[in-house]
């Protein structure tokens, strides 16, 4: 399905090199066939192709908020997490604090350098702007004393 995907999202992107949501969705099949691969090879490439889509994305849109998140996410998976913080801190100031995701994964990337207070903070405001998000419920629940 990813290289049927990769075909489809890719002549979206060749027809319209504007069309932001092929360029974000080719990162994301890039991203999967990340997290699928098989040796640090696979991996790294993947990352690497996944992270020049997203780029491409931006460089249409600096203010689109699913490029940011996903390279954020990129980023926080290979350990660059003050690069991650800045595309999710970027998607938060997008949306006038209101992007509950990126909250949750900046209190993941404060978390990750060991900054409790921080990391709990932005896990409680991404509790506070979707209170349905059971991911930062559960990390609040789990690491956050009240």
């Amino acid at each position: 399905l990813l290289d049927s995907a990769e075909v489809h999202f890719g002549r979206a992107a060749d027809q319209d090199s504007t069309f932001i949501e092929a360029l974000v969705n080719l990162g994301t099949v890039w991203d999967d066939r990340d997290e699928r691969a098989r040796d640090r090879t696979g991996r790294v490439e993947a990352q690497t192709v996944a992270e020049r889509w997203y780029l491409t994305a931006l460089d249409q849109d600096p203010t689109d908020q699913k490029a940011r998140c996903n390279l954020g996410g990129l980023y926080l998976a290979v350990g660059r997490l003050d690069e991650a913080e800045r595309h999710f801190q970027a998607a938060i100031d997008i949306t006038a604090g209101a992007h509950y995701r990126a909250w949750y994964n900046v209190g993941l990337v404060r978390l990750q350098r060991g900054d409790t207070e921080g990391g709990c903070a932005a896990l409680r405001r991404a509790v506070e702007e979707n209170p349905g998000y059971g991911l930062a419920r559960d990390a609040v629940a789990e690491g956050c004393s009240p």
